[in-house]
């Protein structure tokens, strides 16, 4: 399961996102991939290097079984 956060700031090239345990988590706003608002909730995924597929395709599964049961 990703990580839920929410972006808490947009600045100076740099996106800060508040994670549910309350930490901040800073990354370049262009490894982002997508434009954010601040506000925005986001999934983050963290995983192994080389384990980036499966880790998207087990979010891609759990979002569409969620879809399926609702």
């Amino acid at each position: 399961m990703p990580l839920i956060a929410t972006v808490n700031f947009i600045e100076d090239g740099r996106l800060g996102l508040k994670l549910e345990n309350g930490r901040l988590f800073e990354m370049p706003l262009e490894e982002g991939g997508a434009e954010f608002q601040v506000g925005d909730k986001v999934a983050v995924i963290i995983a192994p290097i080389g384990g980036e597929t499966e880790a998207r395709q087990a979010l891609a599964r759990d979002i569409l079984n969620e879809m399926l049961s609702s």
